[in-house]
């Protein structure tokens, strides 16, 4: 497995695990008065979707 090939996989898994978070949560999916992420949260997810160059 090339060093590419492990960070795509790395960057896919922590979008799942993310999904995962918020699905249980219930911001995906739940009830409408869900309430928005925490900064962090969003902080994170952000930092993994500019990580893919």
């Amino acid at each position: 497995m090339t060093e590419r090939e492990h960070k795509m996989l790395l960057i896919f898994a922590c979008l799942c695990l993310l999904l995962l978070i918020f699905r249980v949560r219930g911001y995906i999916g739940g009830s409408p008065a869900a309430s928005e992420p925490s900064s962090s949260e969003t902080a994170v997810t952000a930092v993994v979707l500019n990580n893919d160059n």
